[in-house]
């Protein structure tokens, strides 16, 4: 099992990757590489890099990281910061980590005003209108490519419960949004959350996470749920919807 612990709230302990790596490395598109007290989760463009506390890098893993086919990586802050002096690198930006569970949600009682209600996205599309909104989001730079977008909203509209996708709606255009992904993992994800610039503000990104929340927890009896937050505004709106911080981590871009 790979595990990486992160501190919450009184104390207690959480375990971000808590998949048997068998699960993980039976996906083509994720492997799982290794060396010494180092472990890497790479995906095609990236790599979550976790190490045991304390960890400071060996000549055989520094030679590992180097030799790392990944555009961008992500790790804990502690191990991050002994990575940081061995590569290059031309950004490097803290993200925050949340967690939520049932029981957080149904005690919960805070709720961002929105009256806007976000629609459920099922048909292709709706996710169309999904990833047309993620490419004009000025953050998101080039995540989302307008010839991807007939391929991305057919896997998205074909995938299984339990994952799910909200966004709210002005007319036939989606203005917010996000989804779940690791889906069918422990380590489930909501992921890409994002308002159109002129529409921020509103409460929308609360109402299509709290109607991710709603279907996961209420309709597909997920156990846990997670994501990533970069500014003091979006915690402390999460916050209000019952997520816990658990834990801090760097996100570097690397020069080639």
């Amino acid at each position: 099992m790979l595990a990486s612990r992160l501190e919450k709230e009184k104390g207690e302990r959480a375990v971000f990757f808590i998949n048997n790596l068998k699960a993980y490395s039976s996906d083509s598109v994720i492997t799982i590489r290794s060396s010494g007290r180092l472990h890497a989760v790479c995906f095609p463009a990236s790599a979550v890099l976790l190490a045991e506390d304390g960890w400071t890098p060996s000549e055989d893993e520094a030679v590992f990281i180097r030799t790392l086919d990944a555009d961008a990586m992500i790790a804990p802050e502690n191990t991050m910061t002994a990575i940081i002096p061995l590569i290059r690198c031309s950004t490097a930006e803290e993200r925050h980590m949340m967690t939520i569970t049932p029981d957080d949600f149904f005690s919960s009682q805070r709720r961002e005003n929105c009256r806007e209600v976000p629609k459920i996205l099922r048909t292709h599309d709706d996710f169309l209108s999904l990833f047309r909104l993620y490419r004009r989001i000025p953050e998101m730079g080039d995540s989302f490519h307008e010839e991807d977008d007939e391929h991305n909203a057919s896997s998205f509209s074909s995938r299984p419960s339990p994952f799910s996708a909200a966004a709210v709606f002005m007319g036939n255009e989606a203005v917010s949004g996000a989804y779940i992904s690791n889906y069918d993992h422990p380590n489930a994800m909501i992921s890409a959350v994002a308002t159109l610039p002129e529409w921020r503000g509103k409460g929308f990104a609360a109402s299509v996470v709290s109607a991710l929340m709603d279907i996961s927890f209420r309709e597909n009896d997920m156990k846990r749920l997670s994501l990533w937050y970069t500014g003091d505004e979006a915690g402390r709106i999460y916050r209000s919807l019952g997520f816990r911080d658990i834990g801090k981590w760097i996100y570097i871009r690397r020069r080639k």
